[in-house]
């Protein structure tokens, strides 16, 4: 409110300024005719002159008056504003533009925006570079294989996973993979295995898996209510770094296997790096119905970055573009 009535007033002023200015002028050339004979040789002269200055004077308060200066300059700003102005400057002020724009747009009125920590062009850029900072994945496929597995008379949800993914180097240096198992369960009341990995290959070669232990601990986050238990190759990794680090590329095939109760039937999957091709296929017996969805940065325009189809005993879903870290699938069993 304090700016609009600043606004008011400035204007206010300027068009007060330009009045009596131009009465002035007007007043001075309307003197210099009345004694132009004082002017001797140089009478015509004076008159020329003071018949520009009121010509100039009395044009000003007419253009003024009739708000011609307003359609004017607005006249001048459509003209600059169009798309005609853009086509003949060159890219190296165009860059300024658009940087000057996306200033304007995010950090409105913001004093010092160069230097600001919080400034969000700031913050993408951070973020960008720690996505980017080591490693993307070329591929991610999984398939999954649900069953029903009786024991002691109860039932429970037995999946089967198996993951096959080409990890790359970004700038081709030297990295270490991020654990690519990362679940949290709610282990069986009986005292079976929640957990079980079962085989993994690194380029092609089978790896003895008999002293690996999947780390179980308890999660601390807030679904510990509903999954307990957090099952992460963390531990393994860090023991092995030398196994699981590369420089240019990483082929990896890895099978383990769940077990769940019965009412345990939300399945999520989140991807740890940028992926360009993720394709996930979830099998499950006829007595259940699967839906699938992706979430995250794809969340927007979903049709267009993902395709979902039913299988003969499933669901495949497949997204057509790059995925972030921390965007990924859901799959929900309803019992038909």
């Amino acid at each position: 409110m304090k700016r609009h009535k600043k606004e008011q007033a400035e204007m206010f002023f300027n068009k007060f300024s330009l009045i009596i200015s131009s009465l002035f002028i007007c007043l001075v050339g309307i003197l210099v005719i009345t004694f132009s004979t004082r002017f001797g040789k140089y009478e015509d002269v004076a008159v020329t002159v003071a018949q520009l200055l009121i010509s100039v004077s009395v044009g000003s308060m007419l253009l003024e008056w009739f708000g011609f200066v307003n359609y004017t300059r607005k006249r001048m700003s459509e003209i600059l504003i169009g798309d005609e102005v853009l086509k003949v400057l060159n890219m190296k002020r165009k860059r300024e533009l658009k940087s000057l724009l996306l200033k304007n747009i995010y950090m409105y009125n913001a004093p010092k925006l160069q230097n600001e920590e919080n400034n969000i062009l700031m913050i993408i850029d951070r973020e960008l570079d720690n996505i980017l900072k080591d490693y993307y994945f070329e591929e991610y496929i999984i398939y999954t294989d649900v069953s029903i597995l009786e024991q002691n008379g109860k039932k429970y949800i037995k999946k089967y996973f198996r993951h096959t993914f080409k990890a790359k180097s970004i700038n081709r240096k030297r990295c270490l993979l991020r654990t690519p198992i990362n679940t949290y369960l709610k282990p069986p009341q009986e005292d079976l295995k929640a957990f079980e990995l079962k085989s993994f290959k690194i380029n092609g070669r089978q790896i003895d898996i008999k002293d690996w232990d999947v780390c179980e601990k308890n999660n601390d986050n807030e679904m510990k209510n509903i999954y307990p238990k957090h099952y992460t190759f963390e531990e393994i990794i860090n023991k092995n770094k030398s196994l699981f680090s590369f420089k240019n590329e990483m082929d990896a095939d890895f099978e383990y296997i769940t077990l769940v109760e019965t009412d345990d039937l939300v399945y999520t999957y989140q991807v740890s790096s940028p992926c360009k091709h993720f394709c996930i296929h979830f099998n499950a017996p006829k007595e259940f119905k699967i839906l699938m969805e992706g979430f995250g940065f794809m969340s927007t325009g979903n049709s267009q970055r993902q395709r979902c189809v039913e299988t003969e005993n499933g669901c495949m879903i497949r997204f057509l573009d790059w995925i972030l870290p921390g965007n990924g699938v859901t799959a929900v069993l309803q019992k038909r």
